[in-house]
């Protein structure tokens, strides 16, 4: 059923993605500014446990709301798509990959097409132009 949800999640993010998430990452941000204000005092042992205590609330009350669900199964998959298209948000990434992406690939077709001109194969390559 887990793999049922992830792929219903990943479908709902691409039919509608969730648009916009600062609110819930200035949330975030805040609890984990705090967390480091009260709990870092430059040593392993205090991130640990400030991170301890910033995931185990969420993580716990993700549980408890899923077994509570478990009385009827497809209100645990509902719940179970919910958490996971709110938090995997694979297309906010996207969309920064392709503006990266783009260029290199125009240019790559742009120095396909010089190489498939008539008389390119009288074009000097480029270690001879280096000489």
């Amino acid at each position: 059923m887990s793999v049922f949800a992830i792929i219903l999640a990943l479908l709902i993010e691409q039919w509608r993605p969730l648009a916009d998430r600062k609110a819930y990452m200035a949330l975030l941000a805040r609890w984990a500014n705090w967390l480091e204000a009260m709990f870092n005092a430059g040593e392993s042992r205090h991130g640990t446990i400030a991170w301890a205590l910033a995931a185990a609330p969420l993580v716990l009350g993700a549980a408890v709301a899923y077994h509570l669900l478990l009385w009827m199964p497809v209100f645990a998959l509902a719940f179970n798509v919910l958490v996971l298209y709110l938090t995997l948000g694979f297309r906010q990434f996207s969309h920064y990959f392709t503006g990266i992406r783009s260029p290199f690939a125009a240019r790559t077709w742009i120095a396909r097409a010089r190489c498939s001109e008539p008389g390119a194969a009288n074009l000097p390559s480029i270690a001879a132009r280096r000489r």
